[in-house]
């Protein structure tokens, strides 16, 4: 399920799980994110398609609406499998969850990791945080919708915030 490390030079590593489907089954994809020191960046590896490439722009701009993205924090991105293309809207919401984890405060982090254990995170984002669905997300919700989160539970980043910490939104 998920991890979060912290040491005193502000490391952070965090694991959320998510699906794609290939050859029409679900298949699971794990997403990592590892906070360093280093110019504020988002930094995608472990072959993303075009379309999440696309996505990095979006996802730290809304991250940066909800938690501090200070000048030296840079995230690196690792989804794996690693020698499988990973594409699709539907990564963005499980990536974004993934970088708003490693830039929180480890208090707050490590009771919604708990709380996100066993889950899979799926969905598309719109510029102002609303969680979409996509042929894929559907598809996925419909095949594990006790263990999946997305746009049939959420209609927002907000709204996913608000259900997971008792103080609402992370500042």
């Amino acid at each position: 399920s998920m991890t979060n490390t912290s040491s005193a030079n502000s490391t952070r590593f965090v694991k959320i799980k998510s699906a794609q489907c290939r050859s029409l089954l679900p298949e699971p994809v794990q997403i990592e994110v590892l906070k360093t020191r280093g110019l504020a960046q988002l930094n995608l590896t472990g072959l993303p398609g075009a379309c999440l490439r696309d996505s990095r722009d979006k996802i730290k701009a809304l991250a940066s609406q909800w938690i501090h993205w200070g000048p030296f924090d840079r995230l690196l991105i690792h989804l794996l499998p690693a020698d499988q293309t990973k594409d699709g809207a539907h990564l963005e919401f499980p990536i974004l969850v993934g970088c708003l984890l490693a830039l929180a405060p480890p208090e707050i982090s490590t009771r919604i990791e708990r709380k996100l254990e066993g889950y899979c995170l799926i969905g598309a984002l719109s510029l102002e945080g609303n969680l979409q669905h996509t042929a894929l997300s559907r598809a996925l919700e419909m095949a594990a919708p006790d263990e999946t989160l997305g746009p049939s539970r959420f209609q927002s980043v907000a709204d996913f915030w608000r259900q997971l910490t008792d103080e609402g939104e992370l500042n």
